[in-house]
């Protein structure tokens, strides 16, 4: 009867105070930013938080927001946003949502909406301002009147170009608290980029620049009597002392590594206090237990190394036997892949929270917020705390790396103040010359071994691993060579096989003269040979190889006499002038059949009265087998004779000495003249061509019998003698 009484009375306050708000109906809301992958390129999202008392309600047409900056960029002005839906926050149990203001009930009800859209900034700008208006605010007990709704968030893109603003998480964005119940509210905020965050109270605006009026007592500094804020957890603390709704203003700041602003959020919500017997549940004092790597620093505060799996556990109480509680956080988004599982329902609840420890970021310390809720009816008990949880970085060296010999590389180390190097494998340390140091505390080192080394760095943490290793992989191309020389000079059979090794395979060979993508070649003459071998990692080496004949071939080489020998006297001798050389083939072609000998010199008769050109060829072989042959080719000139008829028969049909034609040997062909005169010396027949005569006729007639004179001029082809003779033909019938 005593519960059933607080409720009726809770009802009857919250009626009274929410009448006031009758007409009016925005009880908070904010404004974030998610950068993505393209220039000035941003998903903004609009929240807002009805109240669903005032008889205006938002409409998928009210998420309109505008710009501004001092950049002198192109601003734009009540962009629509796309309407993502809304659903219901009041903090009811499940039995009494359906009882609220948001569904025609009468218990205090409030609907957050979410609008969100893609823009397209005209440009970078570190004033950057998205902001937000509508009239008008529901009533409050701390702010005078129910002026305009402003809110407002700040983008430095110059500053950090690809900063996303910090997100807001908390699944009851417009809490109840009871009257005498010390409280802490967390809104669950992280930034996905690491930085740092700063909270602050903010007074809450009605227009760009121009604060809500406070009602005495209260002020933007001091919202709700006795509230506090811790600067990095975020965590409100209070313990309310009067029934209301009141407004207050968290302003969320972003701080890069250089500690640069680089964005900043305002939170604009309220705190809704009642009078309910219900107690709310609460984390256990005692704190973090059952850590099982890194340390508790305090009760709500651990310290671990980066990379170590942290779980520990923490106890969730509730005065209430019959309450049943459920825990709920949001640290699988501060810390992606943690897990939270909750062991039981019935207080004591326990919860175990368990993650690997990332890498350092900007901020060391990382923070996410836990909220235990009750099962009470019709208000649901709320209550909430942060963890903190500090990394420490270990110590890691530069990943391993490959160079070429001869190159240098840059090394580094992170987690600590001060490092020492030194040499567990490879080529010891030769400060100055190898080994650099870079900078004073020894985080960064230039080296350049001779051989692939391993390094070990060691810092001067305590507490976490503070040592690592790091390997150089020194390419050095080398080369096993196999060469076979060239066996007799002039052959082909010459092998160079590099046998490549070292350096990171796979290997790219070039010879220059070759397509061959192999370390060795065959069938080579004696010459010089280049290979070009480059790695994988792009190192480059090359080589050279001189391959020589191992035996000379013989120096072959005949003469012969008589120098110009003529067909009447064909014997010809010759005269073998090779050196290095222990045996001969001789090869004498006449007239295509082959004529060998093996004899050192030889002489040989060509056919008699047969001029012509006879090809002869010398092999000669040396103790080696190295062979080498010299040809020349041998010409028979025709002896120079002449036979010339004094009498000849033309005319008749017994084709016997019906042609007076000179029979010349030995002429040349190109100085040859033929001439036939007739009594009166009138030239008759003439020719310059050995082979043609005079068949006795002149102008298509036969001449008359008796005498002639011929004249012929010659040349003797193989004197270079000039004749001229002239002499007589009788012509007969």
């Amino acid at each position: 009867m005593k519960k059933l009484k607080y409720i009726i009375l809770s009802l009857l306050a919250l009626l009274i105070m929410s009448s006031n708000a009758f007409a009016t109906h925005v009880a908070g809301g904010n404004i974030t930013y998610l950068k993505l992958l393209q220039p000035n390129t941003y998903e903004i999202t609009l929240t807002l938080y009805e109240a669903c008392s005032g008889n205006i309600q938002l409409t998928s047409n009210d998420g309109r927001i505008s710009s501004a900056n001092t950049c002198g960029l192109q601003n734009f002005s009540n962009y629509l946003l796309q309407y993502m839906g809304s659903q219901d926050v009041s903090q009811l149990c499940p039995s009494y949502v359906w009882q609220s203001e948001c569904n025609g009930g009468s218990w205090p009800g409030y609907k957050m909406h979410v609008w969100k859209s893609t823009i397209v900034l005209p440009g970078a700008c570190d004033s950057w301002t998205f902001n937000f208006s509508e009239c008008c605010r529901n009533s409050s007990t701390n702010l005078v009147g129910t002026g305009n709704f402003y809110i407002e968030t700040d983008l430095n893109s110059i500053t950090s170009p690809q900063n996303s603003s910090s997100v807001i998480t908390t699944p009851k964005p417009i809490p109840y608290y009871i009257l005498g119940q010390q409280v802490t509210y967390n809104l669950g905020v992280y930034d996905p980029d690491g930085d740092l965050l700063a909270f602050s109270f903010v007074g809450v605006l009605n227009n760009s620049g121009s604060y809500c009026a406070y009602q005495p007592g209260y002020s933007a500094n001091d919202p709700l009597l006795g509230i506090t804020i811790d600067s990095q957890s975020g965590d409100i603390s209070f313990t309310p002392s009067l029934q209301g709704f009141f407004v207050v203003g968290v302003l969320i700041e972003e701080f890069n590594s250089n500690g640069d602003l680089v964005g900043s959020v305002v939170q604009d919500f309220q705190i809704i206090i009642i009078d309910h017997p219900n107690v709310i549940p609460e984390v256990s004092n005692a704190g973090i237990s059952n850590l099982n790597s890194g340390t508790v620093i305090n009760p709500f505060e651990i310290q671990v190394c980066e990379g170590s799996n942290v779980c520990f556990d923490l106890e969730f109480l509730d005065q209430a036997p019959y309450n049943t509680l459920n825990i709920t956080s949001n640290i699988s988004q501060v810390i992606p892949g943690a897990t939270m599982i909750q062991n039981n329902n019935v207080a004591p609840v326990i919860v175990t929270f368990c993650f690997t420890a990332p890498l350092v970021a900007v901020n060391p310390i990382l923070t996410f917020s836990i909220d235990v809720n009750d099962n009470a009816c019709p208000i649901v008990g709320i209550n909430s705390k942060t963890v903190d949880v500090k990394i420490v970085s270990s110590t890691y060296a530069s990943q391993d790396v490959n160079i070429c010999k001869g190159d240098n590389i840059q090394l580094f180390a992170v987690g600590g103040t001060m490092f020492n190097w030194s040499v567990i494998s490879g080529d010891p340390i030769d400060l100055g010359s190898n080994f650099n140091y870079n900078n004073r505390n020894h985080s960064s080192v230039f080296v350049s071994p001779d051989s692939t080394t391993t390094y070990e760095v060691i810092s001067d943490v305590i507490g976490c691993r503070n040592m690592d290793l790091v390997q150089v992989v020194v390419s050095d191309i080398s080369s096993d060579p196999f060469i076979q020389f060239v066996s007799c000079e002039g052959e082909n059979d010459g092998v160079v096989d590099y046998g490549i090794y070292g350096g990171v395979e796979p290997y790219v060979f070039n010879w220059g003269h070759s397509n061959s993508n192999l370390d060795s070649l065959d069938n080579l003459f004696a010459g010089i040979y280049l290979l070009s071998v480059v790695d994988d990692i792009g190192c480059t080496r090359q080589f050279d190889t001189l391959i020589t004949n191992l035996y000379d071939k013989p120096l072959t080489n005949f003469t012969w006499g008589p120098s110009n020998p003529s067909s009447m006297n064909p014997v010809i001798e010759f005269y073998n002038n090779t050196s290095n050389a222990i045996s001969y083939q001789w090869e004498i072609d006449v007239n295509g059949t082959i004529m060998t000998f093996d004899a050192e010199n030889i002489d040989y008769m060509f056919p008699y009265v047969q001029s012509g050109e006879y090809p002869v060829c010398l092999t000669a072989i040396s103790e080696y087998g190295c062979d080498s042959t010299y040809c020349g080719l041998v010409e028979i000139q025709e002896e120079f004779l002449m036979y010339i008829p004094n009498a000849f028969t033309p005319g008749d049909n017994d084709f016997v000495n019906n042609e007076f034609k000179p029979i010349i040997t030995g002429v040349d062909p190109n100085y040859y003249s033929f001439q036939i005169f007739n009594r009166n010396g009138e030239l008759i027949f003439e020719s310059t061509n050995v082979d043609d005569g005079w068949n006795g006729y002149y102008n298509g007639e036969l001449c008359q019998i008796g005498g002639y004179v011929w004249k012929m001029t010659m040349l003797d082809q193989s004197t270079t003698n000039s004749y001229e003779n002239i002499g007589n033909v009788t012509l007969l019938r």
